[in-house]
């Protein structure tokens, strides 16, 4: 199992079995950057500016609004004084990685390896 690079090592491992499809390790989810403070929320309100440029972030939202804070990250606005300024970006197109199915995927693969022991 050589990875090259035409070969990722995800495609290599999922060809030879030992992971499952990334739909089972990747899911997507919104990307959201959250900060406090009026210092800092001026700071997230110029960074979208310049991340448009790249193509990645020309669908970035910016908000300072705690209404539209709280339909985007209902969990981390309950609670919240409303004196305090509060801003968020946020990213449709994020992804999230399981890392403990990963994980436990590949320990699995050397686990059944003759002359392989795991300790934990």
């Amino acid at each position: 199992m050589e990875n090259t690079p035409n070969r990722p090592a995800d495609v290599v491992l999922i060809g030879a079995g030992i992971l499952s499809g990334p739909g089972d390790f990747i899911n997507p989810v919104p990307h959201l950057s959250f900060v406090q403070g009026a210092e800092n929320v001026d700071f997230l309100k110029k960074r979208p500016a310049a991340l448009i440029q790249n193509h990645l972030f020309r669908a970035m939202q910016f908000s300072d609004d705690p209404a539209q804070l709280r339909a985007w990250m209902p969990l981390m606005m309950d609670h919240r004084d409303p004196r305090e300024p509060v801003a968020a970006t946020r990213v449709e197109h994020g992804a999230d990685v399981n890392f403990g199915h990963l994980t436990r995927q590949l320990f699995s693969c050397l686990d059944a390896q003759p002359n392989t022991d795991i300790y934990l």
